[in-house]
């Protein structure tokens, strides 16, 4: 018996075996698959929608916070500038709820001074800097506005596609009388062009699922819509 023989009724599985020259193909195709899938995933968390210029009498920008050399990172940049786009609808008060906007931070300077080149009065903005989650953006922005004799004020959020869903909850529960969340038309979560920007939306989308199950599972009572 020849020692192919041998080899062939040994009872060993058969390992299959990939050229290694079709490993970025298979990965492609695989990303490729799953972006298919966050895609609507994406969908149901996007819950804005248009704001009428006779709505609102507070803009509430919930911040993103800022990337190194106090450049705005992608998320507080499109939240802001959804704001402005609201503001020159119609004036209307701003408020920046962001940690990184702290007494004596060097990012309030900067930011105050963005919103004057896009038209904004600096008697229009409140800055709020104490807030480190999507929490305490909201429970500190509701403080703001009772502050300024807004006790039933309407109030527009403005924050990113993937994060409104939660944040709908977030406000729903805090006692917000009358809110809405502003529909953001671009934004970079749809913008899949490089493959570090596919890995980060996909983390955010991910994200956000487990924040919101952990949001009913600390709420069982609260509404699913």
């Amino acid at each position: 018996m020849d020692g192919s023989s041998v080899h062939s009724c040994s009872g060993r599985t058969p390992v299959l075996r990939i050229n290694h020259a079709l490993f970025p193909w298979l990965a492609l195709a695989m990303m490729s698959v799953l972006w298919g899938c966050t895609q609507p995933w994406l969908d149901t968390l996007e819950v804005g929608e248009a704001i009428p210029a006779d709505y609102g009498d507070v803009i509430l920008v919930l911040g993103g916070g800022l990337r190194p050399k106090l450049n705005f990172g992608f998320s507080t940049a499109e939240r802001l500038n959804l704001a402005v786009a609201l503001y020159r609808q119609r004036q209307r008060i701003i408020i920046v709820s962001d940690g990184s906007l702290y007494d004596g931070s060097p990012a309030v300077p900067r930011l105050v001074a963005w919103l004057t080149t896009q038209g904004v009065d600096p008697d229009h903005v409140v800055l709020e800097g104490k807030s480190q989650n999507t929490r305490e953006n909201l429970v500190n922005g509701l403080s703001l506005t009772r502050k300024m004799g807004m006790r039933q004020g309407q109030v527009i959020a403005c924050t990113s596609p993937y994060h409104q869903a939660r944040v709908k909850l977030i406000m729903r529960q805090l006692g917000y009388v009358d809110f809405r969340i502003a529909h953001m038309p671009v934004s970079e979560v749809r913008s899949n062009a490089a493959i570090d920007k596919w890995l980060r939306n996909t983390r955010l989308v991910l994200r956000e699922y487990l924040a919101i199950l952990r949001f009913y599972l600390a709420n069982p009572g609260a509404a699913l819509t």
